[in-house]
């Protein structure tokens, strides 16, 4: 049992999941952060995801270690996936920040968002090149390192990637729904924000890769 659990910790899929949800309760709790200073901490966390996404694209298609020479082909096939990504992934991103601040708002009273953003990035600009360097080293060692890529078709990669995003979508929904329905406090909010986050991470993100 003991060794189960060292395991588990050392996992850097748990350990990802861990440091990415502690953050904003120690943002919260120790740095004065509010609820939409999480909603932007986990933005930013949603799209620096995207660069990863670009990243592991690339190597299930060119396979490193294989000898390719210089094929076009998969540029072509690489573009051609990143083309039809980006464009759902904008949409998707603007709609769910759209929810948020809405959620934020009607937790929150008098939300001024464009202020709440503009003092983020001021004060928690670390925290910005902090999570994109996160996010490199989470890919490298769950990724890169263990050749995840020599199994993945692209086509299947690209639909858990759907998948994921459709996912963010519903659950931010959910929250501004319930948000509407309940009036919670921000500390409640917060929790639940958290604790959706990690669930999902656990038992849907995980295993879409």
């Amino acid at each position: 049992m003991a060794q189960a659990i060292k395991d588990r910790i050392r996992n850097p899929l748990f350990a990802n999941i861990v440091l990415e949800n502690i953050f904003p309760i120690l943002g919260f709790f120790l740095w004065n952060w509010n609820l939409y200073y999480i909603f932007l901490f986990y933005f930013l966390d949603f799209f620096a995801s995207e660069f990863s996404f670009g990243v592991k694209l690339w190597n299930i298609i060119r396979k490193p270690g294989h000898y390719h020479g210089f094929d076009p082909e998969m540029r072509i096939k690489f573009f051609k996936f990143l083309g039809i990504q980006l464009p759902i992934f904008i949409a998707v991103f603007l709609v769910c920040a759209w929810l948020s601040t809405l959620t934020a708002d009607t937790v929150m009273v008098s939300l001024h968002w464009k202020a709440e953003i503009q003092k983020f990035f001021e004060k928690e600009y670390l925290f910005v090149i902090a999570i994109f360097f996160a996010q490199f080293l989470y890919v490298k060692m769950t990724f890169l390192v263990p050749r995840r890529y020599v199994s993945l078709k692209e086509a299947e990669f690209f639909r858990r990637n759907l998948i994921g995003l459709g996912t963010t979508l519903v659950g931010i929904a959910c929250l501004f729904g319930i948000s509407l329905l309940i009036p919670f406090s921000e500390i409640s909010m917060i929790i639940m924000i958290i604790s959706v986050k990690m669930l999902l991470d656990i038992f849907v993100y995980n295993r879409l890769g």
